[in-house]
């Protein structure tokens, strides 16, 4: 099982890793700790959820965890996937493969806790993408739309100065 726990450090790392980057944009450099990884990777959210208390703050993989961060949070309902392979050909090609599942399930989760979907996905080897139904900023063009999803290269996301999103 020494691959099921390599797999899951690996998308814990990804996480935090995420948030500082996430929280370096939104503060313009200052704060690295505005978002972290939300309880049981939103899991908490969901069972809440299943018993009918919605707690948005904590839905998805990332929270704000200051007042800062909720620009986002409040707007976007965020997952975060890094795995080996995303089968982005199947996503491309004919909506099917895990990237597209997850896409599904993304997109379920954001409406029932009313915002907007958004996956922040890593493949090995490739570089990190941010997908959302979404424009994010009136000056980043995506690097492509597909099947009505606008896709973003994270790091040439995070060098634009963050403004509201529309």
């Amino acid at each position: 099982m020494a691959g099921g726990r390599a797999s899951k450090t690996k998308g814990s790392a990804f996480e935090r890793d995420v948030c500082v980057k996430l929280s370096l944009w939104i503060s313009e450099g200052k704060s690295k700790d505005l978002f972290w990884r939300s309880a049981m990777s939103g899991g908490r959210a969901t069972q809440s959820f299943k018993r009918g208390d919605v707690l948005r703050r904590q839905a998805g993989d990332i929270s704000a965890v200051a007042p800062e961060g909720h620009v986002l949070t409040d707007q976007f309902y965020i997952e975060l996937k890094h795995l080996k392979d995303l089968e982005y050909a199947s996503f491309l090609l004919s909506k099917a493969g895990k990237l597209w599942h997850e896409w599904q399930k993304t997109i379920k989760q954001a409406e029932a806790h009313g915002r907007r979907p958004m996956m922040i996905v890593k493949q090995n080897h490739y570089a990190t993408l941010v997908m959302t139904k979404s424009y994010l900023t009136s000056r980043r063009v995506p690097l492509g739309m597909v099947h009505g999803v606008n896709m973003y290269d994270f790091e040439a996301l995070l060098q634009e100065r963050f403004t509201v999103f529309l």
